[in-house]
């Protein structure tokens, strides 16, 4: 498989061939350091063997495969605490609404609560 020193070497020749060709001072823009990168990428990947063709794209694969898990990982983490956020709220505002509602009617129907006739036991 061809090293990453040969693909910065075809960087290299095609910013020389540049610099050459149109006089630049060295500074570039984004779009031509874009294309120049481009060039220098797919003249690497034609040079390849197939087998290393092969390997890469697989390679590309997998890797693809793990950041899209991830990104699924990363985006149920934030539903959920999303979620759980909204229902520590709601758990709050419904704990208070019932909490006022229960010692509410607890005081007012306890006043009124009949009294209860102790029932005498058999045994007395």
């Amino acid at each position: 498989m061809l090293s990453i020193k040969e693909f910065i070497k075809i960087v290299n020749d095609i910013f020389s061939k540049k610099n050459i060709n149109n006089y630049h001072s060295g500074s570039y823009s984004e779009y031509e350091t874009k294309e120049i990168l481009l060039k220098a990428l797919s003249s690497f990947i034609n040079n390849l063997p197939y087998e290393d063709k092969i390997i890469m794209s697989s390679d590309i694969f997998y890797k693809f495969q793990e950041n899209r898990d991830f990104e699924k990982v990363k985006k149920a983490k934030v539903l959920f605490t999303v979620y759980s956020k909204k229902m520590r709220s709601l758990r709050k505002l419904y704990f208070e609404k019932w909490s006022k509602y229960s010692s509410l009617s607890f005081s007012l129907s306890g006043s009124n609560l009949p009294k209860r006739n102790k029932l005498k036991s058999n045994l007395e």
